[in-house]
């Protein structure tokens, strides 16, 4: 594809969390200035990169945007609409890693068990050491960027896995993997029993409301399907391999995706299941300089330097390990997690039966919203403390569907900006 900077796609993502400021815009029911700020970015940058087409998505408020424009695909003229479908590379591994934490919340599988559990060609190799975990987060011990070309199938896949060997122990260095990640979901969608795209396609996808998202672009859809472009200007499509549905294989449309990172926003709109194994995504596991490294995210503080994302999109962070540094809700324990929810549900059911008098000796209480049931002198006035909320970056981050209705717009506020900025110089 026709190769744009990082600080390109960097400055692109700035301009557009102006209009975050420019979400005040929108705020005043003002789509107009909300697409002048969109023009103003995003016409230059198609223009000097030769770009062919693109769209772009907002939410603000409860209200989705979508801009469109160029073209499709340039042989056919077929231009950008809103039923186009785009590949979004390595944004899949977010999806592979929510069917994952779907699979823990159905008791299907265990983060921390070993890798081996699930897949007993693995047994009595080193996987036996290396937990699921491990391999979501890329730290199973130096499995690399592809496969090596002599991995064609799944048999030779397996050949790979069974003779290969770690560099480092598991949970101690991070080296950003397909390999890792596409075993990591192989793993999963073996834990519930059916093919990884079958669980995407009939269960991820509807849960989370997306009605033109796919592993495999269906016959009736293949004219919405956008190409890509490389430098000489012929159009290609992702590459098939081994595992490939798993580490990038998704396919959707503008209007999906952003219905995607308003789930992330705020799940209380998703079923019970399905909200636990989004909230438990943001986890954060460990840090690789200002990044915070999730269960397929990689999450910075907001607001975050410019330069912070450049090193954490770098080929120097995809190519090269780095030592991790653990959070403080798993240190010393890797490749186990805290289940940030089932604490807060904990404190939650502990507040509703305190009895009246006795809240002020809980200082360290959560200050999530309690059930109508609960007496008045449940309400704990204090915040959740830090040590206890998911994290992004060095702040932590509490889903909006545990946070009080007068903080909730500025948690989102903040996810917003975070998701337009990390969608924007990853694409």
């Amino acid at each position: 594809m026709t190769k744009i900077s990082a600080t390109k796609f960097a400055m692109a993502a700035a301009a557009l969390l102006c209009c975050g400021a420019g979400a005040h815009a929108a705020e005043r029911s003002d789509e107009e200035q909300l697409a002048r700020v969109v023009d103003e970015t995003i016409r230059p940058l198609m223009k000097e990169n030769g770009v062919p087409g693109m769209a772009v998505a907002v939410t603000a408020r409860g209200k989705r945007y979508i801009f469109n424009y160029g073209l499709a695909s340039k042989a056919s003229g077929q231009k950008v609409t809103d039923e186009t479908l785009f590949e979004i590379g390595s944004i899949s591994k977010t999806f592979t890693a929510t069917l994952a934490s779907y699979a823990e919340a159905r008791g299907d599988l265990v983060l921390s068990d070993p890798a081996g559990k699930y897949l007993p060609a693995l047994a009595g190799t080193s996987f036996d050491e290396i937990s699921l975990l491990d391999l979501g987060t890329y730290a199973a011990g130096g499995l690399p960027l592809q496969f090596p070309d002599s991995v064609a199938d799944q048999k030779s896949m397996i050949d790979y896995y069974r003779g290969w060997r770690p560099t480092y122990a598991a949970g101690t260095y991070r080296r950003y993997s397909n390999p890792s990640i596409g075993l990591f979901g192989y793993l999963a969608a073996k834990s519930m029993g059916e093919p990884f795209a079958d669980l995407m396609e009939k269960r991820i996808f509807p849960a989370l409301g997306l009605t033109s998202t796919f592993i495999a672009v269906p016959q009736d859809r293949l004219d919405d399907y956008a190409y890509g472009y490389s430098q000489a200007g012929k159009p290609i499509r992702v590459t098939r391999g081994v595992l490939d549905s798993e580490a990038y294989g998704v396919k959707t449309t503008a209007a999906d995706l952003i219905r995607v990172v308003e789930a992330n926003m705020d799940g209380t709109s998703l079923d019970e299941t399905m909200r636990r194994a989004i909230a438990a995504t943001h986890t954060g596991y460990f840090e690789v300089g200002a990044m915070t490294q999730g269960l397929g995210w990689e999450m910075y503080s907001y607001p975050t330097k410019l330069d912070d994302l450049l090193a954490g999109n770098s080929s120097q962070m995809a190519l090269e390990p780095h030592k991790v540094t653990r959070t403080r809700s798993t240190r010393g324990a890797p490749g186990k997690r805290v289940d940030q929810q089932d604490r807060l549900d904990q404190r939650v059911r502990r507040l509703c039966s305190l009895r009246p008098g006795r809240a002020h000796r809980h200082r360290n209480a959560s200050q999530q919203e309690l059930p109508d049931s609960c007496p008045r002198e449940s309400r704990i006035p204090n915040p959740v403390d830090a040590r206890e909320r998911p994290r992004i970056g060095r702040r932590p981050l509490t889903p909006a569907a545990i946070v009080p209705r007068s903080d909730r717009a500025r948690c989102q506020t903040r996810m917003t900006r975070s998701a337009v900025l990390d969608a924007s110089v990853i694409q």
